[in-house]
């Protein structure tokens, strides 16, 4: 089985990031990440990872010769536009990302109105892929960044359950502590990043109380320096983790703008009932 995680930018991808690895490292699962919307060569050695994650995620990045289970995490697409002004502006890492240095140079000299109707075109391809989705397929469980926000903890688990890595059993004091003793030896020279190999010991699930653990331990609060979610820095990447920041940055300009590039999408996603918004 190989699991995935399909991601899009804007949408808690480096969160994800963080928690995946975090699991997979416990586990004694590989992993592998890609940022690329391009097609993934499936026969690669990447490929054989036990866990892919893909933060730009298409259809042209589900496994088509293997069983495999998933999550897809989307966003209402005015709060992507909105973060994704903030970030481009100011916090997103250059270092794999060249074109971003000239990109920000570009937003800082704009008002953050022309910044934000820059932004509904640059987005465009994002859009389009979270548009083309199968939200209907059984095998991916569809999550919105909204509930990750308002409920991290129940979200994650009924992600990771989906995926069967979550057992539903309480542990024992002696489990917990042979679960604990097996994570000890999968660790060494395996740290968190883009890519892990396999541990010692492969296991076939974690106690979900393991899974809170981790998930606590990438809290906001805790990536955010200490500050409370809803305080906002705008040069952190961790900015404000609200939903419906869109409400405070969209003017009547913008707004005209997003309803004839993306009103039809945001309904079709069920962000919206009609365009009286």
């Amino acid at each position: 089985m190989t699991f995935c995680y399909f991601g899009h930018h804007k949408c808690a991808t480096t969160w994800f990031a963080s928690v995946i690895p975090a699991v997979c490292q416990d586990m004694g699962l590989s992993w592998e990440s890609s940022d690329s919307p391009a097609d993934f060569d499936f026969k690669s050695t990447k490929a054989q990872a036990d866990f892919l994650m893909f933060r730009n995620a298409g259809t042209n990045h589900l496994p088509p010769d293997r069983p495999y289970r998933g999550f897809h995490m989307i966003r209402d697409l005015r709060d992507i536009a909105v973060s994704a002004v903030h970030s481009h502006r100011s916090s997103h890492p250059t270092e794999m990302w060249a074109d971003l240095k000239d990109m920000r140079e570009k937003l800082k000299n704009m008002s953050f109105e022309e910044a934000l109707l820059w932004e509904l075109d640059y987005l465009k391809p994002i859009f389009g892929q979270i548009g083309s989705w199968n939200y209907a397929n059984p095998l991916v469980k569809e999550l919105r960044m909204e509930d990750l926000i308002s409920r991290p903890y129940q979200t994650a688990l009924d992600a990771f359950q989906f995926l069967g890595l979550v057992g539903d059993e309480t542990v024992a004091t002696t489990g917990r502590l042979a679960f604990t003793f097996k994570t000890l030896l999968n660790k060494p020279g395996r740290p968190v990043g883009h890519q892990g190999k396999r541990g010692l010991i492969h296991m076939e699930s974690m106690p979900a109380e393991r899974l809170l653990g981790i998930v606590h331990a990438f809290n906001f609060k805790r990536l955010a320096g200490g500050r409370e979610q809803g305080k906002e820095d705008t040069k952190s990447h961790f900015r404000k983790g609200v939903a419906g920041d869109w409400q405070n940055a969209f003017t009547p300009a913008v707004k005209t703008r997003f309803k004839e590039l993306y009103g039809d999408l945001l309904i079709q996603l069920g962000y919206e009932q009609d365009g009286n918004w």
